[in-house]
């Protein structure tokens, strides 16, 4: 995986924005391959995304605007434009999204008719499949009998 590497005059190194190259004034730009601990370390993120929401389902939802408002003041790279009928919610790090949105939100987002792409369709998939394990493997023990129950018959 190739990305922006910028090399700040104190030295420190930071992960390159491609769309914030005027705050790299007076450091050093690469662009070349980097380390799995790189990608850890400086949170280059692997997935950039888009998400669509219909402009009528945006504004008849209290809830998804203030979502929007929020994640537009912590989220320094979104940007948002209107196209088609939607809102593109886009440069979302797919790393970045468990943190910003729970289960109950996207599955409410979902069934309102916003379009995720599938990174983050198979972000949640997998934590509802995991769910699902816990649960099937805790109504298996609920109901297999227990040693004690059957020495007392």
């Amino acid at each position: 995986m190739q990305a922006l590497i910028v090399t700040r005059p104190d030295g420190k190194k930071e992960w390159g924005n491609p769309a914030h190259m005027s705050d790299y004034v007076n450091c050093k730009i690469e662009y070349r391959d980097v380390t799995e601990q790189e990608i850890v370390d400086l949170r280059i993120p692997e997935a950039m995304v888009t998400v669509k929401i219909p402009v009528e389902v945006f504004w008849r939802s209290e809830e998804m605007q203030k979502k929007i408002a929020g994640l537009d003041l912590l989220y320094n790279w979104l940007r948002r434009r209107t196209m088609d009928g939607y809102l593109h919610i886009e440069n979302i790090d797919t790393h970045d999204v468990p943190e910003y949105l729970s289960l109950d939100e996207y599955t409410r987002m979902k069934n309102a008719g916003v379009i995720f792409p599938p990174e983050i369709i198979a972000i949640y998939e997998n934590s509802n499949s995991d769910e699902n394990a816990e649960e099937s493997e805790e109504d298996t023990e609920a109901t297999e009998p227990t040693e004690n129950a059957s020495e007392e018959e």
